[in-house]
């Protein structure tokens, strides 16, 4: 195993410790390929992928492979996670029973699991009673790259303010103390995406930062809330120089 091999496994599993799994994927899926026998990448990749939203089917029979493995016990587990993800309620509690029934799973993940279990029967129940309800990424301003979150529309319905955490980020990368880092998660920033009307099926353009009167390099951002009349911006702000706390942005091209 060279140096390098070593370096990108390191750096995979510190993201994927972290719970960025989208990140640590690209890592370990090109990794695997470098060693497509090694049952550990293969292990990870699946995981990773039960967190991809169109990887489900991909992460199950990735997964499925290694079931009896030694040293991997959680891996039913992560099989009923990526049934359940895809609304197979069904088969997803017959594997969280199964990896109850055959593991010893910690205190914290059996209640983790039971928990999971009841959403899988409320989600039975829901589809019973035929709900019209439907549940589809928001393209654009969404996209693969970058984590996007905590939504706020407009009085006006034309401008979606946004949290984005990823490549387009201002600040780039930070470790835990707030300071820049190769590995470390993205610092996130305020972004907006704007529309031509409210009519029905309009979709939003592409995302942009908002403003670098608001985005810093060395601090979080993210948007709370917006007055009726778009001219006051409620914002989280969180940085080695700056209280968690909420602000205020007064400046209406700092919102428009």
């Amino acid at each position: 195993m060279s140096a390098a091999f070593k370096r990108s496994l390191y750096d995979a599993d510190e993201l994927f410790n972290d719970g960025s799994y989208l990140r640590a994927l690209a890592m370990y899926d090109s990794l695997w390929d470098l060693r497509p026998n090694d049952v550990y990448l293969q292990y990870k990749t699946g995981v990773c992928m039960v967190y991809k939203s169109t990887g489900r089917d991909q992460a199950y029979d990735i997964l499925k492979g290694i079931v009896g493995e030694e040293g991997y016990d959680d891996v039913v587990f992560y099989l009923a996670r990526a049934k359940h993800f895809t609304y197979q309620f069904e088969d997803a509690i017959d594997l969280y029973n199964e990896y109850m029934q055959t593991q010893r799973p910690s205190e914290s993940r059996r209640i983790e699991t039971l928990h999971y279990m009841d959403n899988c029967r409320n989600g039975i129940e829901l589809m019973k009673r035929r709900l019209a309800l439907s549940l589809e990424i928001l393209s654009p301003p969404s996209n693969d790259n970058n984590s996007q979150y905590s939504p706020v529309i407009s009085p006006d319905g034309l401008r979606l303010y946004y949290a984005n955490r990823g490549p387009d980020s201002k600040g780039g990368l930070q470790n835990d103390k707030s300071k820049k880092s190769f590995t470390g998660n993205y610092y996130e920033d305020v972004f907006v995406a704007t529309r031509e009307s409210t009519e029905e099926g309009t979709p939003f353009k592409e995302g942009r930062n908002l403003s670098d009167n608001i985005n810093d390099e060395n601090r979080h951002e993210a948007p709370m809330s917006i007055s009726y009349d778009s001219k006051t911006l409620f914002l989280y702000l969180s940085g080695s120089k700056e209280n968690e706390d909420i602000y205020v942005s007064y400046n209406k091209n700092d919102t428009g």
